[in-house]
């Protein structure tokens, strides 16, 4: 990348992805790299290691760049956010992007949200940040740090210029003209997506905003320890906010670190979720 030659580095970082989101599944159970398909038994065959079983000649068919940090996701939640960032690399990956096309302002888009996917998947699979990163450590942190500032100065500015915007709106209403132009306004959200959009205050101007988000699905156990046995299993979703749109101060963040920057970056656990829409009919489903 310092060297520029940009359509290395996107080659590069693509590939360095794509193969840590993968060691962080097979980690796991290296089952979890094989494509998903009824005519690639053989790759499962082989992958856990029963290859007397396998066919005579049978490869490893393995998943791709995006299905990898779809699965990754799993571990790493904020892979899961990051993934529109990602869009580029993972195109890189599939072969469908000119590489001879790239230039600094390509490099500049991805590597922010490279270098944070590539810090999340190492944590899952516990490597020493020296060990991965070798002599870039510093090179690393410095580029998060710089994003980070900058995304704190965008969102000041924008927080002050939303604030303004909601005082000059309804400088001249009356205290019921402007309930009921809010009142307007957060109806006008609905019908949200189902999950993927929740109500969360501004913080600009204090009225509710929509929120998109990414969601992460987690399970907690119920055990009968005396027993030792499994009583049951209730599904738990968190949701990741990503972006936030208020129409009654216009402000708009579009990023986990924007979200951060303004204070509402937390995570935090759906209520009235229902099952079904997860599991399919294991939502039904009673021990």
């Amino acid at each position: 990348m310092s060297d520029g030659k940009h359509s290395v580095f996107l080659l590069h970082s693509a590939t360095a992805l794509e193969h840590l989101a993968k060691a962080a599944l097979a980690a796991r159970h290296p089952s979890l790299i094989a494509v998903a398909a009824k005519d690639n038994f053989e790759s499962l065959l082989l992958l856990v290691g029963e290859t007397k079983a396998a066919k005579p000649g049978a490869k490893i068919r393995t998943i791709g760049a995006r299905e990898a940090l779809d699965r990754a996701g799993r571990y790493a939640p904020e892979c899961t956010a990051l993934i529109d960032d990602l869009r580029l690399l993972v195109w890189v990956r599939d072969g469908v992007v000119h590489l001879a096309d790239a230039s600094a302002a390509t490099v500049d888009e991805v590597l922010v949200p490279y270098l944070k996917a590539s810090e999340e998947l190492r944590e899952v699979l516990g490597m020493d940040r020296g060990a991965y990163w070798n002599g870039f450590v510093d090179l690393v942190d410095e580029a998060l740090k710089e994003h980070v500032e900058q995304a704190r100065l965008r969102v000041e500015a924008a927080l002050a210029v939303a604030h303004r915007e909601f005082e000059r709106r309804f400088a001249k209403d009356s205290d019921d003209a402007k309930k009921a132009v809010l009142t307007a306004i957060e109806e006008s959200y609905f019908p949200l997506e189902k999950y993927e959009e929740q109500l969360l205050d501004c913080p600009a101007c204090g009225t509710p905003a929509v929120v998109s988000g990414a969601l992460h699905e987690e399970y907690d156990e119920d055990w009968d320890h005396r027993e030792g046995i499994l009583v049951g299993v209730h599904l738990l979703v968190r949701f990741i906010p990503i972006r936030l749109l208020c129409r009654a101060c216009h402000l708009r963040l579009s990023s986990r670190d924007e979200m951060d920057a303004a204070g509402i970056g937390e995570s935090w656990y759906l209520e009235d979720v229902d099952e079904r829409d997860f599991l399919g009919d294991w939502g039904d489903f009673e021990p």
